[in-house]
């Protein structure tokens, strides 16, 4: 498994989506199992293991197939820092760990007709508990910054593509799309993806 964090905005779904559709683009079976982990949480006591046991249960008989499992965090905090009175969040990390080690089982053990594979979505990697981290569960932790002049320039090319674009006389430097995006991409260094796209689409009104 693998551990997307970044800050919200940056694109971390998306990217995730994105790695399903082309696995599923290589192999027409792979599913797309995608769960916001506070959907799983639950008041009663030993629903939120419950839930979290059902959802791999499903997912082994959907094999091969990829869990996205956003804000992660929700589930597995860093131990310790439970506030709950039955130690409800410790013992669904318990679970979680328990299920990830079983989903390596089954695929070195060849009990599993296909693979299944988890992508943790997080906005921080520091409130992930260091055991969920450990090799064989979401070892790998991939960091996502905020887009490049380049790509920042990108994204308003893509969002204002379909546009009619008129040279602004007030601005007589922007003639074209291009220099509108250039100019963008300049004002806009250090927002989010998404912070692009809404400046882009309030523009549009």
């Amino acid at each position: 498994g693998v551990l997307l964090a970044a800050a919200p905005g940056t694109g971390k779904s998306t990217i995730s989506y994105f790695c399903a559709a082309f696995a599923s683009s290589i192999n027409h079976s792979v599913k797309l199992i995608d769960v916001s982990c506070t959907s799983l949480i639950h008041k009663e006591v030993g629903g939120s293991e419950r839930a979290l046991h059902r959802l791999f249960q499903s997912a082994r008989s959907a094999t091969p197939c990829i869990i996205v499992m956003d804000g992660i965090e929700n589930i597995a905090a860093v131990r310790g820092n439970d506030n709950t009175t039955e130690g409800t969040m410790d013992r669904v990390l318990s679970t979680l760990l328990t299920e990830l080690d079983g989903v390596e089982n089954d695929v070195s053990t060849d009990n599993s007709p296909g693979c299944m594979t988890v992508i943790g979505i997080t906005h921080n990697p520091l409130w992930i508990d260091p055991a969920l981290r450990r090799p064989g569960r979401l070892e790998r932790t991939i960091w996502l910054d905020n887009p490049d002049l380049e790509g920042r320039k990108q994204i308003v090319l893509e969002e204002l593509g379909d546009v009619i674009f008129k040279p602004d006389q007030v601005y007589p430097e922007l003639q074209k799309l291009e220099d509108l995006a250039n100019q963008l991409a300049l004002e806009t260094d250090g927002y989010t993806g998404a912070g692009i796209i809404a400046i882009c689409n309030e523009s549009k009104l």
